[in-house]
């Protein structure tokens, strides 16, 4: 197979990830290439199990570190290269890049401003470096590259776009997939398909210029609400008036401990569930849908 994490990360495939300082790209990348080393899953993509090369150019050693305790991406198929390059002007990172290119399946950039000595300055070193990156792409067809960038900030409520990207453009024209994240609130974030060249995204259901919503916690990773929301109503078709705890949910739905908490957290801000447990004691919680002749449930 050329899929390292479905369609999304594939052999001779290039994906940006853009966004702000700070809007959890390197987490987002983290959390890609655990499952590809792993062979587990992330945002619904499932990954292979290959060999990742992780260029952080920017993270100190201790940062680093803790970005791979909270994507539990610690594994004997992710190696991580802590160290500047500077990929346009030196023959040495140039070699470097292609002998990694060589010996593994994926290779990550993190953030590219980093990767490059001079990352604005000359717009036809910019021109020739993007060149150099297709070439490598073509010399090397069995390797993906997963490449972070900045965007500049919003302004006020605006919805980030290709337009936001910093520095020259033309440095990512040859990306089959670019992905836009922006923070919407906490530890919630926007992804934004900016560009998507590989048709097999859409049985995933990516559309140009679709977004994805997606949450973000430590430890657990990302998870889109809409599949929140999803297992919120499979929760809702098992309550009714009689209490239920939180182990006897996730007996009867067979979904996770983890899961079914975010579903009732749901359920209990849209105000669809009453808590309980002091009269069963034991410090255990307990639900059940609100009484319907209250006039509550479903308004």
């Amino acid at each position: 197979s050329r899929e390292y994490l479905g369609p999304l990360v594939y052999a001779g495939n290039r994906l940006t990830v853009m966004g702000p300082m700070g809007q959890g790209k390197t987490s987002l990348m983290m959390e890609m290439a655990a499952a590809i080393a792993k062979g587990t899953g992330i945002l619904g993509f499932q990954g292979r199990g290959a060999r990742v090369a992780f260029l952080n150019t920017e993270m100190g050693d201790e940062q680093m570190a803790q970005a791979i305790r909270d994507a539990r991406a610690a594994h004997p198929n992710l190696d991580v290269l802590n160290r500047r390059f500077k990929f346009d002007t030196c023959n040495d990172d140039k070699r470097l890049m292609f002998e990694l290119a060589t010996h593994y399946g994926v290779v990550m950039v993190d953030p590219w401003y980093q990767f490059v000595e001079k990352p604005q300055e000359d717009y036809t070193l910019a021109g020739r470096t993007a060149e150099l990156m297709t070439r490598l792409q073509a010399a090397c067809p069995g390797t993906a590259f997963v490449i972070g960038t900045h965007s500049h900030e919003p302004s006020g409520k605006q919805v980030l776009g290709l337009a936001n990207v910093m520095g020259y453009k033309n440095y990512h024209w040859n990306a089959d997939t670019i992905l836009m994240m922006q923070r919407i609130g906490p530890d919630v974030s926007r992804l934004g398909w900016e560009k998507v060249r590989n048709a097999g995204l859409d049985a995933y259901g990516v559309k140009l210029k679709g977004k994805w919503t997606v949450r973000w916690e430590r430890g657990q990773g990302f998870t889109r609400v809409d599949e929140v929301e999803s297992s919120a109503d499979e929760v809702l078709k098992v309550l009714s008036r009689e209490w239920m705890s939180r182990a006897e949910i996730v007996e009867v739905t067979e979904l996770s401990h983890r899961t079914v908490e975010r579903a009732l957290a749901v359920l209990g801000a849209q105000g669809r569930l009453e808590i309980g447990g002091s009269s069963r004691g034991g410090g255990l919680k307990f639900w059940r849908l609100v009484d319907e002749r209250q006039g509550v449930l479903g308004e």
